[in-house]
């Protein structure tokens, strides 16, 4: 068999590990990675089930991803923007593939989008904040989520320090973790700066790594931080949907309401551009009444 006929007879578990192996390469941020690949190697055991034997890239139908996500992602169930991932992997994936001659048909050019309802997100305040942090168990954890609210980092920048990248003695974080791996410098606010110390001097758990914030595995990962911030959040009785990005959501606002500079908050949020800070803007329904009385 040549070359090409074996390219052609690849198994789409094959492709799938070729192409996570790609985004490792090209420097994908890890939840990215992390997302595309749960989904495809989920998809991938459906297609196991159902037929009975592994398939190859080009085994797989329109019919097939579609009966996939109505049947086993419906709505109701999977949010869309679940299923709207589940389709970005599978175009994603089948786009190498067309690049890298693995696949006669680019199944995923044919494949339609699920549109995503986009919900406004609710910001909590600082005594909402202090509310939640009393109610987490781990120190870690808790240190964690204090710089996320007092910083705006993403997640992964922030389970990616490392501790020469936090500097207490000059009040920075030096970062380069972020999307496009662009480095930028957050200032440390006084309040995360006692936090930060403390933790340093008698909580951060020993462990053979460079990360600041260690586990007993080493780095933490956000499934764990996301964990425990749900039952934190149940503990403490707040009803608003508490996730890690939420904190960087939330900074942005507050700034905003405080009255810092479009450029300020795009400094701190590492945006390329000013009109992503768009979706961080928070309106209530009181600041509307009173942006109506003023006219």
């Amino acid at each position: 068999m040549n070359k090409l006929m074996e390219e052609k007879q690849m198994l789409f578990g094959k492709a799938i590990l070729c192409f996570i192996n790609d985004l490792n390469a090209l420097g994908s941020s890890e939840n990215t990675i992390y997302v595309y690949g749960k989904f495809l190697n989920d998809f991938n055991r459906y297609l196991v089930r159902v037929y009975n034997r592994p398939l190859h890239l080009d085994e797989i139908t329109i019919s097939d991803v579609e009966k996939y996500l109505y049947n086993e992602l419906p709505e109701g169930k999977y949010s869309d923007s679940s299923r709207h991932s589940m389709i970005t992997a599978f175009k994603s994936l089948y786009n190498f593939c067309e690049r890298k001659g693995y696949c006669t048909i680019n199944m995923g050019k044919l494949i339609r989008n699920v549109k995503i309802k986009t919900e406004e997100r609710e910001p909590i305040d600082e005594i909402e904040f202090m509310k939640l942090v009393k109610c987490i168990s781990s120190d870690t954890v808790r240190v964690v989520v204090y710089t996320l609210f007092y910083t705006g980092l993403r997640i992964t920048e922030c389970l990616h320090l490392q501790l020469e990248d936090v500097d207490l003695e000059h009040d920075v974080i030096i970062t380069n973790k972020g999307k496009g791996n662009r480095e930028r410098r957050v200032p440390i606010h006084h309040r995360l700066k006692k936090v930060l110390l403390k933790y340093l001097e008698e909580e951060r758990m020993e462990a053979n790594t460079g990360f600041f914030f260690s586990g007993k595995s080493g780095k933490m990962s956000r499934q764990y931080v996301n964990k425990a911030l749900k039952a934190a959040a149940a503990k403490a009785g707040i009803e608003k949907r508490i996730f890690c990005h939420l904190f960087r959501h939330s900074l942005l606002s507050n700034l905003k309401k405080r009255g810092a500079g479009i450029l300020e908050r795009q400094k701190i949020a590492g945006h390329k551009s000013i009109n992503t800070l768009e979706i961080y803007t928070h309106t209530s329904e009181e600041e509307l009444m009173e942006a109506v009385n003023l006219l």
